[in-house]
């Protein structure tokens, strides 16, 4: 869940709700500058369900009590986050060989680049988590070289590049919805020739619109949309909280991106 701060309260925004942002994104990514990816059906459908282990989560979401609200996707206790993220990798099996394993990359490059080392049961849980999706990783490589109609883009370049661009649009679908309200710098963007940066700026004027620089898109703009629920309150118990979500207001949320002049 993300958390995004608003007048009234706080919006909530379910994971698969940011993911789905993220494969909008996707389907119309690239550009002379950006280049294009293959296949890309399946590099968009693992955008759009990188968060599909969260569904089960979200229906009853766990309180998290020093905030009084939900806990986001950064506060989640080590065992149950890695348990979602493997839930969602095999969950995503049922789709494909591709874009399951895309997802198990982008998994294991966040666990690399955050690692849950804080204490020697949680580096225990992420070595674990760590080795069985090698394990897996390895499997999927090899069938899917096997098979003729997608050698071609199971080359190690390849995965590379697809995965750091789920893992980019992953990253731009937080940075919105979360509310980033001062210019994000990302590096190692994967660009028609290597690899680039890209500039995310806020509007001064509309905390929903932003520029991107330069422009990755096929589009002269880009809207991107989801829904979220008003939170107005806090929560002691997390019963409270839970009926307070289901009974809390919907709200359309837009986002408008544009090229930075």
């Amino acid at each position: 869940m993300v958390h995004r701060e608003d007048p009234n309260g706080v919006l909530i925004i379910t994971q698969p709700a940011h993911a789905w942002i993220s494969g909008q994104m996707a389907r119309l990514w690239g550009n002379e500058i950006f280049g294009d990816f293959t296949p890309r059906p399946e590099v968009e459908l693992a955008a759009e369900l990188h968060d599909l282990g969260f569904l089960k989560w979200e229906e009853e979401p766990t309180l998290n009590e020093g905030t009084g609200l939900p806990h986001t996707f950064l506060s989640l206790p080590v065992a149950e986050h890695l348990e979602i993220w493997e839930r969602g990798i095999y969950a995503t099996t049922g789709y494909g060989r591709y874009p399951a394993l895309l997802v198990s990359m982008h998994y294991t490059w966040l666990a690399q680049k955050h690692p849950h080392y804080e204490n020697p049961q949680a580096a225990m849980l992420t070595q674990d988590f760590l080795d069985t999706q090698a394990a897996y990783q390895s499997f999927a490589f090899a069938s899917l070289r096997r098979d003729p109609h997608f050698a071609a883009a199971a080359t190690e370049e390849a995965f590379t590049r697809n995965r750091r661009l789920v893992s980019l649009w992953d990253w731009l679908s937080l940075l919105l919805c979360m509310g980033k309200r001062e210019a994000e710098v990302i590096r190692e963007v994967p660009i028609a020739q290597g690899l680039g940066e890209l500039v995310l700026r806020p509007k001064a004027d509309n905390p929903w619109k932003y520029t991107l620089a330069p422009w990755p898109f096929r589009s002269a703009s880009v809207k991107l949309v989801c829904e979220a629920k008003l939170l107005e309150k806090k929560f002691q118990t997390t019963h409270a909280m839970q009926m307070g979500i289901k009974n809390a207001q919907i709200v359309p949320l837009q986002f408008e991106l544009t090229a930075e002049r």
